[in-house]
């Protein structure tokens, strides 16, 4: 008995060597996830090139259908500005070669949000003796009040580390 001759070249353990891309391409329905994908990424790829690099970073294109994209970002501040941003991703958008004349936007607070902006790893150098001296001498120069009080936790707080 002769074994059948595999449909695909294989790959390593008898693995089919078709990239995803290759794989999707084969049917109709493949080619349709494919060639949407295809869409969306190159919409995005555009967008980026025209939105503020923080915001282009997060903004994704969920959705084109007829004359509309749907965009989804992680913050209702992002959605606003994408709004203010409507009339231009249009016109942007339009020139790729598309028929648009809407854009809604979405806000998906799962989607991860880029830390151009926000929380870095604070540095934080503990005060060493000279400074605590001069904190404790800043101290007794001052007059009881807010201010003192706060130089009082200042010291308290560095002693302890």
């Amino acid at each position: 008995m002769r074994r059948a001759k595999p449909r695909f070249p294989t790959g390593r353990a008898g693995m089919p060597g078709l990239t995803a891309a290759a794989w999707l391409a084969q049917d109709t329905q493949g080619a349709s996830v494919l060639s949407t994908a295809k869409t969306l990424l190159a919409a995005e790829r555009e967008l980026r090139r025209l939105l503020p690099p923080a915001l282009g970073q997060t903004c994704r294109v969920a959705r084109i259908e007829a004359t509309r994209v749907t965009l989804v970002v992680p913050s209702g501040a992002q959605a606003a500005k994408l709004r203010q941003m409507a009339p231009r991703i249009v016109r942007v958008l339009n020139q790729g070669g598309r028929n648009l004349a809407e854009v809604v936007v979405r806000v998906q607070a799962h989607l991860p949000q880029d830390d151009a902006n926000g929380a870095r790893e604070r540095k934080v150098a503990p005060l060493d003796d000279t400074a605590l001296q001069a904190f404790v001498e800043l101290r007794e120069q001052t007059r009881p009040g807010p201010l003192a009080d706060a130089i009082t936790r200042l010291i308290e707080h560095h002693r302890r580390r």
